[in-house]
């Protein structure tokens, strides 16, 4: 389920007009790296009930201006109506 949760969260990525990337280093990573308009956003997709934010911690220890967003089944409906807006209004 965790898997098509997050390739639900990309396919929304990947339609809108942004950089995105992917991150890792050493056992950290962040599932998708979106820059637009020179905003950064540090995006996890969880799907069960264990929501740790090891990856988006150690993300932010590299890029502190990074926005941290985790996209869960909670918000992906409200994600995917604008997922631009979304990922402007919910960073933390």
């Amino acid at each position: 389920m965790g898997r098509l949760f997050e390739l639900a969260v990309g396919a929304e990525l990947i339609q809108q007009p942004v950089e995105l990337h992917y991150w890792r280093e050493r056992q950290s990573e962040v599932d998708f790296v979106v820059t637009d308009k020179n905003k950064t956003y540090a995006i996890e997709v969880k799907s069960g009930r264990k929501k740790t934010r090891k990856g988006l911690d150690e993300f932010r220890n590299h890029f502190p201006d990074a926005a941290c967003v985790v996209i869960t089944p909670d918000n992906f409906e409200e994600f995917s109506v604008n997922p631009r807006k979304f990922l402007e209004t919910i960073a933390i």
